[in-house]
């Protein structure tokens, strides 16, 4: 899969600060052990030539993972599929108050920008 390279996207942090972020492909060691999915597996049974997992990276850390796929493969994309989204969850509202927004939004809009 053709690689749209990564993006500095604004983000608010605790919903006062807007600080900036940065959308990117994930590589297998930014895979979560502690997260709801399993996505070192999902890392492991990815078609890299019709699939994809990026990340949402603040302060060195990965606050979000999606994983999508293009159809037709081969061919010309022209469908995308959102397989996997999801949030570290002091991002998910396991506490009061999310500490960066939006972390979907920015991943959902990577996927699209790759069709």
């Amino acid at each position: 899969m053709t690689s749209i390279g990564s993006y500095q996207v604004k983000v608010q942090i605790q919903s006062t600060a807007e600080e900036i972020a940065c959308l990117s492909p994930a590589r297998e060691n930014d895979m979560p052990n502690d997260w709801s999915c399993n996505w070192l597996n999902f890392w492991k049974n990815t078609s890299f030539e019709c699939q994809n997992i990026v990340k949402l990276v603040y302060g060195g850390k990965v606050w979000g993972l999606v994983q999508y796929r293009l159809y037709p493969h081969p061919g010309y994309p022209s469908f995308l599929e959102i397989e996997h989204i999801e949030a570290h969850r002091t991002s998910r509202g396991d506490v009061a108050e999310r500490l960066i927004e939006p972390i979907g939004k920015w991943l959902i809009w990577y996927a699209t920008k790759v069709v």
